[in-house]
């Protein structure tokens, strides 16, 4: 089983679904170092108010995405018009041998977790690609 840790920053917290007082999912915004803040999905409601302003290494899986290769040896995070993460980096593990692959990606601050699915074409370990318009999954807190 791969896995991945990535340093990111709680701002805060948002319940998203409640009922009778108990949160069950919850949405974190967070931010890497020194950059621009966006949201994470927390389907699990793994965080609670005592992580908001301390940076945490977690394991984020960034899915329905578009996956594509890209023509670059530069492993960074980047954010589009629309201010929402898109990850580009190099391929440095990928498991298919469950019911959901799993592909890790380097993005210079650390690694997120993918679906190698989800790309065009077959990927292999060393591609660089980019992963854009995803969703973000909080998956495990280290």
């Amino acid at each position: 089983m791969v896995s991945a840790s990535l340093p990111l920053e709680i701002h805060a917290i948002h319940p998203s679904a409640v009922y009778e007082g108990r949160v069950y999912t919850q949405d974190v915004v967070v931010s890497l170092e020194d950059s621009t803040q966006f949201e994470v999905y927390d389907h699990e409601v793994l965080l609670n108010s005592k992580h908001v302003g301390m940076t945490i290494s977690v394991e984020l899986f960034v899915f329905l995405a578009n996956v594509a290769e890209f023509d670059t040896s530069e492993s960074r995070v980047v954010f589009d018009g629309e201010g929402q993460p898109v990850f580009h980096g190099r391929v440095t593990e990928i498991d298919c041998d469950t019911d959901n692959s799993r592909g890790v990606l380097d993005v210079g601050v650390g690694t997120i977790l993918f679906d190698p699915s989800e790309a065009e074409n077959t990927l292999e370990v060393g591609d660089w690609i980019q992963i854009s318009r995803n969703i973000r999954y909080l998956e495990t807190v280290h």
